[in-house]
């Protein structure tokens, strides 16, 4: 099995953004929260925002029901990630609480970004990297990480494609209707 570091990265796409995210302040927003929350509500149409690369820590991210046919473009999964460390250890929260990012809203797509929960095992319990509830959802060549129930495909169609995932233990959990065609590590 080939990691996603020694496959042919996919080649540049033209896409004309709607948004650009950039924690220098090059772009339209310095947060994913903020460029989310001004795409339309209910979109028909595919609203794409560009995360320019960073570590956007600890920025935890909802892409609600309302928030539909949104695209979250990196430029390369090492150079872009979403990272949180909320984990369930001692019982403080529920498991779903802990997602780096949680996706509700259908026709979500993601391309090129690393998902990551960092809580540190072996003490930190379930720490979810992404929480997908949405229905036909698309991941192209991104990353997941964690340590335990790093990709929680909860419910409706959803489609992996060229991603790695990364865990020790549940680290994929899904209950809708999921195609994978991932790289498990």
């Amino acid at each position: 099995m080939e990691s996603l570091a020694s496959q042919p990265q996919a080649k540049p796409i033209s896409i004309s953004y709607n948004a650009t995210v950039a924690q220098d302040g090059s772009g339209n927003y310095t947060t994913i929260h903020d460029a989310i929350a001004a795409a339309p509500v209910k979109s028909v149409n595919r609203y794409y925002i560009h995360v320019k690369p960073g570590v956007y820590k600890d920025e935890y991210v909802t892409v609600g029901e309302d928030k539909t046919n949104i695209a979250l473009i990196g430029d390369s999964a090492y150079t872009t990630k979403i990272t949180g460390s909320k984990s369930n250890g001692g019982g403080i929260m529920d498991t779903p609480e802990t997602a780096t990012m949680i996706v509700d809203g259908s026709g979500f797509m993601a391309r090129s970004i690393t998902f990551e929960n960092s809580a540190p095992p072996p003490n930190s319990h379930q720490a979810v990297a992404l929480t997908n509830n949405a229905d036909r959802s698309a991941f192209y060549q991104c990353v997941f990480l964690g340590y335990q129930d790093t990709l929680s495909a909860n419910r409706n169609h959803q489609f992996y494609k060229d991603c790695d995932i990364y865990g020790s233990v549940d680290f994929v959990s899904f209950t809708g209707t999921s195609h994978h065609q991932p790289n498990i590590f």
